[in-house]
């Protein structure tokens, strides 16, 4: 969630899993509440939704009061020009709310990813004669499509809430987030009147017409992924002194035999530790019984010049597999040579390695 106060201040609060049942009857979009006897922990990580330097996280005990005759009326968005998205690189790891004109609109586009194929649309806007793309996906497709047939949208206004900054095609673009992102057209707002009222300004009084953007029809995610980003050797990785994403070509040599290539995790999907003749989750903080094995599958890996050791990880290993980490344990008896064998047979000899690299 995003709180916002009286004076228009912000701050991201969570509610965990195992206490989702607590509170879900009590809080509404939009309601005004007193909150009491919650946690306090320090923001950080990526998509963050606001620069604020903490967040609250409600607990057991946490109280949530409605305050009926009390009523906000703040702005609730921090909107960034565009002229900042695409000339002033702007920190990646927080969410940002952008206003324009809509300019510009694609076709529903297809792609593939993990094996099953969705659907993109891409819109353009414009303020002060910056345009920038806005890549939508899934169930905003519909949304937008629905919007976009609803009525006159010449020289709409369009207001991207909590969306993330990525670069498609060597250049700044906006993507939504699932289950933060918000899409508004012509929003009853001072600032989508301003922003029309300059656009008109700077145009004449002409109606802009709605462009039709390329349509690049079916694309592939993993295709995008080897163009949008920097190919890197393994010496070169093992150099690096911070985090990036980069791709590297590599062979497989081989699989280590042990038994070290699935962990037990609980049902967030985080690890999960033996602790009094059960298991411990320490993100749920609670012990568990019952376990769901995950992939974890190191691979000993030689470009060119040198060697390492990549991880594949259980989202990656089940679409290399296809076959999720249960079955394969429950059949398995020598699980690293028919993993090999997998690899060997499905024509993976040769990995386009796609990962995230830290440098510890």
């Amino acid at each position: 969630m995003v709180l916002m106060d009286s004076k228009g201040c912000k701050i991201h609060a969570s509610i965990r899993r195992t206490l989702v049942y607590r509170f879900q009857n009590q809080l509404t979009e939009g309601r005004v509440y007193q909150i009491s006897f919650f946690g306090v922990c320090e923001n950080g990580g990526e998509f963050r939704t606001t620069s604020h330097s903490y967040k609250i996280n409600f607990q057991m005990h946490s109280s949530v009061r409605l305050m009926s005759s009390t009523s906000i009326t703040g702005n609730p968005f921090s909107f960034m020009s565009l002229s900042d998205v695409v000339f002033k690189e702007p920190d990646t790891s927080f969410l940002i709310d952008v206003i324009g004109i809509l300019t510009g609109s694609s076709g529903e586009q297809q792609f593939e990813k993990y094996g099953k194929m969705q659907k993109r649309i891409t819109l353009e806007i414009e303020q002060e004669g910056v345009r920038v793309e806005a890549a939508f996906f899934g169930k905003y497709v519909d949304e937008i499509f629905g919007q976009l047939a609803s009525g006159d949208m010449t020289n709409a206004v369009v207001v991207v809430q909590f969306a993330k900054i990525k670069p498609f095609k060597g250049k700044p673009s906006i993507q939504n987030v699932y289950g933060a992102t918000q899409i508004l057209f012509n929003p009853p707002i001072d600032e989508a009147a301003s922003v029309r009222e300059r656009f008109v300004e700077n145009h004449g009084p002409d109606a802009q017409v709605i462009s039709q953007l390329q349509d690049s029809g079916k694309l592939f995610v993993a295709e995008d992924f080897l163009k949008l980003h920097e190919g890197k050797t393994i010496e070169q990785i093992k150099d690096l002194v911070e985090k990036c994403v980069c791709v590297v070509l590599a062979v497989v040599k081989f699989i280590p035999d042990d038994n070290t290539w699935y962990y037990p995790a609980c049902k967030c999907n985080k690890k999960v530790y033996p602790a009094d003749d059960m298991y411990f989750c320490e993100a749920c903080v609670r012990h568990v019984v019952t376990t769901i094995p995950k992939y974890k599958i190191r691979l000993r890996v030689m470009d060119s010049k040198d060697s390492t050791t990549f991880v594949l990880f259980d989202q990656e290993a089940s679409n290399l597999l296809n076959k999720p980490c249960a079955k394969l344990v429950e059949k398995c008896q020598n699980v690293c040579c028919n993993l090999f064998s997998t690899l060997l047979s499905s024509n993976y000899s040769y990995f386009k390695v796609l990962m995230h690299v830290f440098v510890l």
